[in-house]
């Protein structure tokens, strides 16, 4: 459960490509000579948001449903569709941006202050950025709101995925450990499959991926904030060896030992 809580994330960002996908349009044209609709094709350029957002006179424009690729997502949610490129690029932009950030001062905090409480604090944060996108209203300006949900996403992953790892790994036995970081890397680098699996067979609905991630991060929260101590490691690190004691001990009589 720590590995689907350390990777829930992903949820959301092997998930962009797909919020942020165009779906196909159907056109019609206006003729200069006979001033009649005509319908055009949806691969063509005069079809494409880049050219009929800018000539709203002679090209009306609608959602094709009926197309595997009009999927329920932002696009179509926050009415997207003639956004400019730079705009639609800065969701994952502003992740990465805090993601970089996030881990020159997250994993100095964890080394201080203890694995668990940082990672908690971080779970914490990732939930409560999944259930606004889940309550977030149908407005275009809610866009900016969600920029910034992905920023902290990204500086708060650093916690989430650092942090995380760090806690996993340290509080796991040295024959439980190459295991235990195949299954978190199988999982991470899957995500994409299971994402896309979900939109090609499953629905054309955005909101599931999220509540389940949701849901992977509570019950993750809960088991560790009730079931697991800080890491043994850290403590003992800290010279705290009274501390550290009672963890090992606590850990071994979990263990049968």
């Amino acid at each position: 459960m720590t590995v689907l809580g350390i990777n829930a994330y992903g949820y959301l960002i092997y998930d962009l490509s797909f919020l942020l996908l165009y779906p196909t349009y159907n056109c019609l044209q206006l003729n200069p000579n006979t001033h009649q609709w005509s319908p055009i094709k949806s691969d063509a350029a005069e079809c494409q948001p880049n050219y009929f957002c800018k000539h709203t006179s002679t090209i009306k424009w609608s959602r094709d449903e009926s197309s595997p690729h009009s999927l329920d997502n932002w696009m179509h949610k926050f009415k997207m569709d003639c956004s400019s490129e730079f705009t639609i690029s800065l969701f994952g932009m502003l992740f990465f941006t805090g993601y970089a950030i996030g881990n020159l001062i997250i994993p100095v905090l964890s080394d201080r202050y203890g694995r668990k409480k940082i990672f908690i604090c971080n779970m914490l944060v990732s939930l409560l950025s999944f259930i606004s996108l889940l309550l977030m209203p149908d407005n275009y300006n809610c866009i900016y709101i969600i920029m910034g949900i992905f920023f902290v996403g990204g500086f708060n992953s650093a916690g989430r995925m650092m942090v995380g790892y760090c806690y996993m790994i340290e509080m796991a036995p040295t024959k439980d450990r190459s295991w235990m970081c195949t299954v978190w890397d199988i999982h991470d680098g899957t995500m994409m499959i299971w994402v896309t699996l979900y939109y090609v067979y499953v629905s054309k609905n955005w909101r599931p991926t999220l509540y389940w991630a949701s849901f992977v991060q509570s019950v993750t929260i809960l088991l560790i904030s009730c079931f697991l101590p800080e890491s043994p490691k850290w403590i003992y690190n800290q010279k705290d060896y009274a501390a550290s004691f009672k963890v090992f001990s606590y850990l071994a009589k979990q263990n049968g030992k």
